[in-house]
């Protein structure tokens, strides 16, 4: 039901537009301790074009965390600066530690080896744009090294919820 709903406010969006004041006010934290281009950009680029802003980091070089602050303290820090954290970390537990320490929610944009859901929601809309909102059932192929790219991990189990057959070749 949430994919669904999400799925049904991004066609919203692609008919009517983002409208450019949807996020005026709006700040969201993208603290990226790993390396990424189209994940921190995408994000960085949306609230820009919706009104919000953001502030962020890339590594943990010139944070307190050089000097010994723990990571905890640092997701408090800006989820005080922050309505919402978008977070890439290489720790398997990274996404799950931040929103357990952190004051607003948290976007699990790459966290270690694990899925990455941010894209695989972004790929099932694109399903539900091009099939007309018609997901139930479908056959999809997947190509490419599913046990390592955190992608097909995550797009794999959101398929498996509107009973798709997949047919993987790694």
């Amino acid at each position: 039901e949430e994919y669904d709903a999400l799925c049904v406010r991004a066609e919203e969006f692609v008919n009517k537009g983002i409208p450019p004041k949807l996020l005026e006010g709006k700040i969201a934290a993208t603290l990226f301790f790993q390396p990424s281009t189209r994940t921190m950009s995408s994000f960085q680029s949306a609230l820009i074009r919706a009104g919000g802003g953001w502030i962020g980091v890339r590594g943990e070089k010139g944070l307190s965390m050089e000097k010994g602050e723990d990571f905890d303290d640092t997701i408090r820090t800006y989820s005080d600066f922050s309505d919402v954290i978008v977070l890439r970390h290489s720790s398997e537990t990274a996404a799950q530690d931040a929103a357990n320490a952190s004051r607003v929610p948290v976007i699990n944009g790459g966290s270690g080896t694990r899925e990455h859901a941010v894209w695989a929601v972004m790929l099932l809309f694109n399903m539900y744009h091009y099939f007309r909102g018609k997901l139930d059932g479908l056959r999809v192929g997947i190509y490419g090294v599913t046990g390592v790219n955190r992608v097909c991990k995550a797009l794999i189990t959101v398929l498996g919820y509107y009973g798709m057959s997949m047919y993987v070749d790694d």
